[in-house]
């Protein structure tokens, strides 16, 4: 008779996400059903689950809420106060993230400091009409750091200025399609997004790692070949999760 621990195991094996079986890589099939699984145990991470509290003030979305009143709903708030918002909203994202933006000993600050440079109406639209501007937020936050000590070397922040756009986008377009405007910049994703493409016959830009625009189109085209049944936050977290320990 099989152990409890070979049933277990056993059980489990059902829970496992499907993937493609006739891709001459290990590749995961990009469906809602694969999506849904991941995001589950995604929810379930205590390393990730305090990101998505939204009334711990050490979380994103609690600070990414309070910019979404500001920004979208109007709310008058003093010049101080909408420092402080922008600039936890920036902290809590990088700590989650580690991002590491602060290896230049300048980086929370100066990418604090270019969004509070721009009017609200203007980060509300970059973020809202992303393709407009040409992603111009991510442009503006990726850009090199400019470090006060000799010794630290000025930094891109590429992976950070995507996943800022794209939380921002998760609370201040809460149910909206604008909600999933801008996918993550992963380097997980980024390094087997090609297999994708490969797969379903795309080509794929040889600048797509440092072009966001170039990514960004590639990763669509990829999921509507796939069957167009998942979105661009499925996308980033299933290839991220299944790939990540691989």
């Amino acid at each position: 008779m099989a152990t409890k621990i070979a049933q277990e195991h056993k059980a489990s094996l059902k829970y496992d996400l499907k993937r493609i079986t006739k891709a001459k890589e290990l590749l995961v099939q990009l469906t809602r059903d694969n999506v849904a699984r991941v995001e589950s145990m995604i929810r379930n991470d205590s390393d990730y689950s305090n990101s998505a509290n939204e009334l711990s003030e050490s979380s994103s979305a609690f600070w990414l809420n309070k910019l979404s009143a500001v920004i979208l709903d109007g709310k008058i708030v003093s010049d101080k106060e909408y420092v402080n918002i922008v600039s936890q909203s920036v902290s809590a994202i990088d700590r989650e993230n580690s991002t590491h933006l602060n290896a230049d000993g300048v980086g929370r600050e100066e990418l604090t400091q270019r969004i509070l440079q721009l009017k609200k109406s203007d980060l509300l639209r970059f973020l809202k009409q992303p393709q407009r501007d040409g992603y111009k937020l991510v442009e503006i936050l990726a850009a090199p750091t400019h470090p006060v000590e000799a010794k630290m070397k000025s930094r891109r922040n590429p992976s950070f200025a995507s996943k800022f756009c794209h939380y921002a986008c998760m609370y201040i377009f809460r149910d909206l399609e604008e909600q999933d405007n801008f996918s993550i910049f992963d380097s997980v994703v980024c390094k087997h997004m090609p297999k994708y493409a490969k797969h379903y016959n795309i080509p794929i830009p040889s600048d797509y790692r440092e072009s966001y625009a170039a990514y960004i189109s590639t990763i669509d085209k990829i999921i509507i070949a796939s069957g167009d049944e998942i979105s661009r936050n499925g996308f980033d977290h299933l290839l991220w999760y299944f790939h990540k320990a691989r």
